[in-house]
């Protein structure tokens, strides 16, 4: 049953007649699966039901009734609603078997050339030439890493980072390390000591609405860590997502040292996460690495980045992407007036936040509660590099859920577990 605490390693051992250790490796076979959590000092408990579903991070998480806090993708149905007239266009226009064929690694020029004009809307002066089409963050990222290191080598990440880079970095037998940071995003003195200690030359970072913390550095920090980068020879890698949502509001990584950041960027949170089409921009100098290294994955489907490119096209992909923004801003004022202005604490609008989490709530049993009530969320090792331990805090996403209803009564739900504590919830099934 979900949020029931399970039997200690060795009394299971004892009940079934095995050695601990074999209970040990049961218990962790299955918290990594995602159908158990543990708590140190309190126990392990049971996390589902669900039934396997992979969500952006690249974690199991199972389709079910429950309210979806956990997940960081925008709901909307503007997209959909426009995709029937693309398709009809498509039908009486372009021969299809020019977008059902092969394209080159980079991408079709006149999908750059829409890329590099959707890349103006957040600060980035590129062309057509420059951009690299890929299938999202996560595709480019990944193409990046595998072109820039070799198994062993350290990545340096922010102290919390994206379950993403998680993910390449463990398929790839890459080490991750954090560097330290405040309310303002990487310490530029802390960057160039990392460097020094680890030997790493590749960063990857999101400096803008950070999942998740929500920081965003502002820009005299980005010019600090663009120094940085530079004196060190990095290669920054930005994740720029949720660039988007900030609407010009501060400037690229990359527009600060072009020589030494490849820009990462897709269509995913902004229009639709079935358009699995992405942008990168990487200096000129590494391009043909990264493409290379992009062809050798998988590439953006022609039909899906015409779609995207038409969209930009008509001014379709600025207005759903205004939309997500009011949708963004609409839900941080719900979840601020259920939760109190702390963890809202984004000036940018954002479709997650980071909650502190009050003595004497520990992370899992959090977790397992919520899950109990009908709530899903994502514990916060998810965001931690190398085993590193877990914050106090638990990120809560406001966005997956198309009923903003739904998204009420779900945050009600946490709060009025966070007020009444662990006791109060210490037999959820009941």
């Amino acid at each position: 049953m979900p949020g029931h605490r399970l039997p200690t390693q060795r009394a299971l051992a004892q009940q079934l007649g095995v050695t601990p250790g074999t209970v040990n490796r049961g218990y962790a076979i299955a918290e990594r699966a995602g159908l158990v959590l543990a708590e140190v000092g309190r126990g392990t408990f049971v996390f589902g039901p669900r039934g396997t579903d992979i969500h952006d991070a690249g974690v199991a998480r199972e389709a079910s009734a429950a309210i979806e806090l956990g997940l960081n993708y925008p709901a909307g149905s503007e997209a959909e609603a426009a995709l029937g007239g693309a398709l009809a266009q498509l039908g009486h226009g372009q021969p299809g078997r020019q977008l059902l064929g092969l394209s080159p690694y980079a991408g079709r020029a006149e999908h750059r050339i829409a890329g590099a004009r959707w890349l103006e809307r957040v600060g980035l002066s590129v062309t057509g030439a420059d951009v690299v089409l890929c299938t999202g963050v996560q595709h480019g990222l990944a193409a990046a890493l595998a072109a820039l290191t070799a198994p062993g080598d350290v990545v340096l990440t922010e102290t919390l980072t994206s379950p993403g880079v998680k993910a390449v970095a463990a398929a790839q037998h890459l080490k991750l390390v954090g560097v330290a940071g405040d309310d303002e995003g990487l310490l530029p003195d802390a960057l160039a000591s990392a460097c020094r200690a680890t030997g790493s030359r590749v960063l990857y970072t999101m400096p803008t609405l950070h999942s998740p913390t929500t920081t965003t550095m502002p820009d005299r920090r980005r010019r600090s860590i663009a120094d940085v980068v530079n004196a060190q020879g990095l290669i920054a890698l930005e994740d720029d997502a949720w660039g988007f949502l900030a609407e010009g509001k501060v400037t690229p990584l990359r527009q600060f040292a072009p020589d030494r950041v490849v820009y990462l960027t897709s269509v995913a949170k902004s229009l639709a996460p079935g358009l699995r089409v992405g942008y990168a921009v990487a200096p000129a100098s590494f391009q043909h690495a990264l493409t290379s290294s992009i062809g050798a994955m998988t590439w953006a489907a022609p039909l899906m980045a015409e779609i995207v490119a038409r969209w930009i096209g008509d001014g379709t992909a600025a207005s759903i992407a205004a939309q997500r923004r009011r949708n963004a801003t609409e839900r941080q004022r719900l979840a601020e007036s259920i939760l109190g202005a702390g963890p809202v604490r984004s000036a940018l609008p954002t479709f997650h936040l980071w909650l502190p989490i009050p003595e004497p709530w520990r992370a899992g049993g959090l977790v397992a509660h919520a899950a109990a009530m009908g709530v899903a969320l994502a514990p916060p090792e998810f965001f931690t590099p190398d085993h590193a331990p877990p914050p106090h805090a638990i990120r809560v996403c406001t966005g997956t859920e198309a009923d903003i209803s739904r998204v009420e009564h779900g945050l009600r739900i946490l709060a009025q577990m966070l007020r009444s504590g662990p006791l109060g919830y210490s037999n959820p099934g009941a």
